[in-house]
């Protein structure tokens, strides 16, 4: 029976997501035996499946096997090296690959670029990443989503930059983009980090005006804010609205309330946080355990 090549490249993409590259590779060589050649997307495919197993040569490899098939690489090719040399932080790779897209007449597009911006933000190369978002902006079928303000504003608030955290939120605004919580969480937490938990407050009642639901994100950041500040009794009342406005605590938020409570000695908030675990259908004797 022979096979058409999407089926086949669902398989190769089935195996590749499973992480078995030894049978994706069997499929990858039975098309060539069943005289359907492997396409881009095959090849594509089976470079994300080795960069996801960490093997970034063997990846690399695939890329050359690609172009010894006289295969044109794409966008997607191009964004996929970009996503590999991304996750292991190697700067000088994934510009190198952008240079031999535009040498091949191939704009990145915001996928690329905002893969970009991800790469300086967790290299720490902050005024790199936002060079990379100007550079978006001027252009104009390439112009940054959510997502890449997102990246950015996350790394100042992280590294204490609240103001410039604040200045990338503006910008968005200014470009025209509606905040969703994955804008406010980062946010509210860079003016916890910062200490200023009355900003933080006044960004979620912002987020609530405008119809933006809090999540368990949302919450626990302002959590470890008024605990950063050394107010505990102020992050149990924050876990009290977060209760009732419906959004869950998960693990992590009793494990950041216990470990203060734990801290400062009071038996009496300690207690109070067991009530609220096993409300929440977690039991403390085992979560304490693993608390350290």
């Amino acid at each position: 029976v022979l096979w058409c090549s999407f089926t086949y490249n669902s398989l190769v993409a089935a195996f590749c997501r499973a992480g078995r590259m030894l049978e994706a590779e069997r499929v990858f060589r039975r098309m060539q035996t069943e005289h359907c050649p492997p396409d881009v997307c095959t090849f594509c495919t089976l470079l994300t499946g080795y960069a996801s197993a960490g093997e970034i040569e063997e990846a690399e490899r695939v890329g050359e096997r690609m172009k010894k098939a006289k295969l044109a690489p794409t966008l997607s090719y191009y964004n996929a090296l970009l996503d590999m040399y991304s996750s292991v932080g190697r700067a000088k790779d994934a510009l190198a690959v952008k240079d031999e897209a535009e040498r091949n007449n191939l704009e990145l597009d915001v996928v690329g670029y905002t893969t970009l911006v991800k790469l300086y933000c967790s290299l720490g190369e902050l005024s790199e990443a936002k060079e990379i978002v100007e550079t978006m902006k001027s252009l104009p079928e390439v112009h940054p989503g959510l997502r890449a303000y997102v990246l950015l504003l996350d790394a100042y608030g992280k590294r204490g930059e609240v103001e410039n955290a604040a200045g990338v939120f503006e910008a968005l605004l200014a470009d025209g983009l509606r905040p969703n919580v994955q804008v406010y969480t980062a946010l509210i937490d860079a003016y916890s980090r910062a200490g200023r938990i009355e900003d933080a407050e006044r960004i979620l009642r912002e987020m609530k005006s405008r119809r933006v639901r809090p999540n368990v994100q949302t919450y626990t950041v302002l959590i470890q804010g008024y605990i950063h500040t050394h107010r505990l009794p102020k992050a149990l009342e924050t876990l009290d609205r977060m209760e009732e406005s419906g959004v869950k605590p998960n693990t992590y938020t009793f494990r950041v309330l216990l470990k203060a409570a734990v801290k400062s000695g009071s038996v009496e908030d300690t207690q109070i946080i067991y009530r609220a675990m096993r409300r929440n259908g977690i039991e403390p004797d085992l979560f304490y355990d693993r608390l350290s």
